[in-house]
Formats: C-alpha cells, sequence, structure tokens
C-alpha cells in the first residue's frame, strides 16, 4: 500500500461510518501504524499498535490545543494498546499530515516495537517544543491592517509588473 496519508484519511471519509475508524497505512512492514479517521468529529490522525508490556507516560501532551494524544486498548489485537495521535482541526490536516508521514517514516526502519514507540514519543515531544515556541499572541489590529495593506500593495504591483511584462513581449513580438 503506497497511499498517502491524506488519500488514506479521504477514503476513511467517504466511508461515512461514524466511531473512530482505522486502516492499516502499510502492508509492507511489520509494524501496525494506522491512519485514523473520527467521523462525525473529523478528527484525523495516526495510530500504533503495541504490546502491553511497553509502558509510556502520555500526560505530557493533555494540555495540547490541537492534538488529542490518547492510549485505549486495541481490540484488534491481544494485550495491545493502541497509542492515538488525532488532530482536532480538520482544515489543518496538509500540515499535519507531513508531519504525521515524517513520523511514520522515521520508524518504519525499526525493528523492535520499544523503539518505536520512544521514537514517536520523542517526536511528539519535538512537535510539542515546537508549537509551544511557534505560540504567540499574534498580530494586533494594528499590525494585522499593516500587513494587509502591505499584501495589497505586493498583490497591485506584482499585477503591474505581469501587465508591463506583457506588453513588453508584445511589443518585442513585433520586431
Amino acid at each position: 500500500m503506497n497511499s498517502s496519508i491524506l488519500e488514506i484519511w479521504s477514503n476513511i471519509e467517504q466511508s461515512n461510518e461514524t466511531g473512530l475508524l482505522k486502516r492499516l497505512y502499510s502492508n509492507d512492514s511489520e509494524l501496525y501504524i494506522y491512519a485514523v479517521f473520527q467521523n462525525p468529529e473529523r478528527h484525523c490522525g495516526i495510530a500504533l499498535s503495541f504490546d502491553k508490556n511497553i509502558k509510556i507516560d502520555i500526560s505530557a501532551f493533555s494540555n495540547l490545543r490541537d492534538l488529542q494524544v490518547s492510549l485505549t486498548n486495541d481490540n484488534s489485537f491481544v494485550n495491545h494498546y493502541l497509542l492515538v495521535i488525532k488532530l482536532v482541526h480538520y482544515q489543518s490536516r496538509d500540515v499535519f499530515a507531513v508531519m504525521c508521514e515524517n513520523m511514520i517514516q522515521s520508524v518504519l526502519s525499526l525493528r523492535s516495537e520499544k523503539q518505536v514507540v520512544r521514537t514517536i514519543i520523542n517526536q511528539l515531544e519535538k512537535w510539542q517544543t515546537l508549537f509551544e515556541k511557534l505560540k504567540g499572541e499574534g498580530l494586533n489590529s494594528s499590525e494585522q491592517q499593516g500587513l494587509y495593506g502591505e499584501l495589497h500593495f505586493l498583490q497591485r504591483y506584482q499585477r503591474a509588473r505581469r501587465e508591463e511584462t506583457a506588453l513588453m513581449q508584445t511589443t518585442t513580438d513585433g520586431l
């Protein structure tokens, strides 16, 4: 299976089933990594099934604003947990998909479930650190207005340059 995570999410979403739905990401791996989609909430994400003997603590991820990280029993396998990482804002799925693909690729070559779980937790910690650094107050009203003005100016400037280039091309074609 060589589908992208976005394609898998789309296929799951189109099934119109409700609840947390999972599809195996790749048949080429011994790992049980899934693309997950929760209907009707439209939460997309990834999940990893692993042996219950591997202990992890996900409490550090309980306060994430845009992600839900949970650990549940995996009903597909005896004595297995399912680590689920879901995005709660569907409109951000394209960026989240890149992050998920990166995470999956970083563990596909690993053979030990313990290594895989540790790598995924480490990746989550890195994401958390990144998002905390990027989290800010945003632009205030006058800064937003200034940015809008600059963008409007650039748009008009680009349009004028394109028209100028087209005019120059027209005049040089006749030579």
